[in-house]
């Protein structure tokens, strides 16, 4: 089966995020979707050392929910998400990628150090179009501050979004950073 690669934290699943399976499904050369979700480790209990607090609001476990919830009945290619560490080294992350997920054929990831790391290993990159203004570190500083985020995410992740209190969660979070005035969207 020729599958694609999709990698991202999903540190909240968006219609972009949906925007770009849907792009993936609708290519007729792949067949199934291979969805890494990464920093698993990483969540508002458990900080990344390179990382503010807010940057990982949500749990691995919430994060394969609002996906989930978002895919069902909805792409209609094979699809499945897989666990991804951080490792703090590229050459050790391809390296569990490799070994740990299905075979790919070529990978969509939104990161450019991503596409050049695997496009210098031989690996085929696809970019995708960018149809949306925002990106996952706006929606969570919006949704701190109190902001409608609705019409920026699927159903099913505001509904978890909701039920996990994720705002009051992210200011929280945002309070623990020392230096959290200082942090821009590039950042979160």
């Amino acid at each position: 089966m020729r599958r694609a690669l999709y990698i991202g934290r999903f540190q909240i699943f968006h219609n972009g995020h949906l925007d770009v399976l849907h792009t993936i499904a609708g290519t007729h050369d792949i067949e199934g979707i291979v969805i890494a979700v990464g920093s698993t480790q990483y969540d508002h209990e458990h900080k990344s050392p390179i990382a503010p607090w807010a940057v990982n609001p949500f749990t691995i476990a919430e994060r394969i929910e609002m996906i989930e919830r978002s895919l069902n009945g909805v792409l209609y290619k094979p699809w499945k998400i897989w666990q991804v560490p951080d490792f703090h080294d590229w050459d050790n992350w391809y390296d569990y990628i490799i070994k740990n997920l299905p075979e790919f054929f070529c990978l969509y990831s939104s990161s450019a150090r991503e596409r050049d790391f695997f496009n210098l290993k031989g690996k085929e990159v696809r970019g995708f179009p960018h149809r949306f203004n925002y990106n996952a570190g706006s929606l969570r500083l919006a949704l701190s501050a109190g902001e409608d985020i609705s019409d920026k995410v699927p159903p099913p992740v505001m509904a978890v979004l909701q039920r996990i209190d994720a705002a009051k969660r992210i200011r929280m979070l945002l309070a623990r950073d020392d230096a959290s005035i200082n942090l821009s969207e590039e950042q979160l």
